[in-house]
C-alpha cells in the first residue's frame, strides 16, 4: 500500500502557509520545515511545490522565489526559453536523421520521419511567434532619428 512521505508531507504543510512572492533560501526552508535541503530534499520541495501547483524562480545554490504578479511574466518567459531550446535540438536531430537515412528507411518509417520532420517545422513556426511576443521591446532614441516609429502615430 501506498504510504505518503513524511518530508513531503511536511513540505506540502509548510508551502501552502507560505505567502505568494515570498523568498526563501534554502536555509530558511530547512530550518523551518526541518527538512534537510540536500539533493533529496530539493526534489521532494519541487514535488511538493508542484503538487501545490505553486510556480517558483529558481535562484541557484540560494533559494527559490514563489510566484507573484511581479515575477508572473519571468516564469513565462522561462518555460518558453525551455520549450524553445529543447524544440530547437528536436528540429536540428530530425533535419539531421532525415538528410542522412531517408532513403534507406522502409516506407513506414519514411512516412513517420517525414511528419515527424514537418510537425516540427510547424511547431518551430508557432514557438518563434510567441518568442516575438516575449522579446523586450527594443528602445528606440528618437532624437537621433528626428521622427516617431510608426507605431507611435
Amino acid at each position: 500500500m501506498f504510504k505518503p512521505n513524511e518530508e513531503m508531507l511536511t513540505l506540502k504543510a509548510f508551502f501552502s502557509e507560505i505567502p505568494k512572492g515570498a523568498f526563501l533560501s534554502y536555509n530558511e526552508i530547512q530550518a523551518k520545515s526541518g527538512v534537510k535541503m540536500d539533493n533529496r530534499g530539493k526534489q521532494l520541495m519541487r514535488s511538493a511545490l508542484r503538487s501545490l501547483k505553486i510556480e517558483y524562480a529558481c535562484n541557484s545554490g540560494v533559494g527559490i522565489e514563489l510566484e507573484s504578479e511581479k515575477n508572473c511574466m519571468y516564469l513565462v518567459t522561462g518555460r518558453m526559453r525551455k520549450v524553445s531550446s529543447g524544440l530547437k535540438r528536436a528540429d536540428k536531430t530530425t533535419t539531421r536523421m532525415t538528410e542522412r537515412y531517408v532513403q534507406d528507411l522502409p516506407p513506414a518509417d519514411r512516412d513517420r520521419l517525414v511528419a515527424t520532420a514537418s510537425l516540427f517545422g510547424t511547431i518551430k513556426a508557432l514557438a518563434k511567434g510567441l518568442s516575438d511576443i516575449y522579446k523586450k521591446p527594443k528602445l528606440i532614441n528618437v532624437s537621433e532619428t528626428g521622427k516617431l516609429p510608426p507605431s507611435w502615430k
